[in-house]
Order: C-alpha cells, then structure tokens, then sequence
C-alpha cells in the first residue's frame, strides 16, 4: 500500500523508479516464499502487550497506517 501510494503522487515520474520497484518486488517475493515462515515464528513467539511505531517527516503517515493496521488486528483477540 506504501508503494502504491507513494507512486501515485510521483506518477509523473514513474519510468525513475522502474528499478526500485522491481527490487521491491524481487524481495517481496523472496520475503513471501523463503522467508515468510521465520518471520511468522518470531511474530507468533513474541509475546507483547505493546507496540511503537516511529516515523516522521515522509514516513510519519506510514506509522500511523501500520499502528491502526495493528489496533485492527489485535481488537479482534480481545
């Protein structure tokens, strides 16, 4: 969604960030095939009340989504 978001208010610009967005693509699916597994185990493992995000200037709106996406989730759990 970040990505997503990012491109269009960059649109104009598009062609610039061809490579990027293949490398972002290329890790995603290394993450989603090799990875994804590890990080589910440390996630499921880690016993937390609480969680910070942090993010200012481009990337303050980004932590806001990632801690509401958070309060979403575990509001389920309670």
């Amino acid at each position: 969604m970040f990505l997503a978001a990012y491109l269009s208010f960059n649109i104009d610009k598009l062609e610039s960030y061809t490579d990027a967005v293949n490398e972002v693509v290329r890790v995603g699916k290394h993450i989603e095939s090799d990875r994804f597994q590890i990080v589910k185990d440390t996630v499921d493992s880690f016993d937390f009340d609480r969680i910070v995000y942090l993010g200012d200037a481009d990337l303050n709106g980004f932590a806001q989504e990632s801690a509401l996406k958070m309060l979403e989730l575990t509001l389920v759990k309670q």
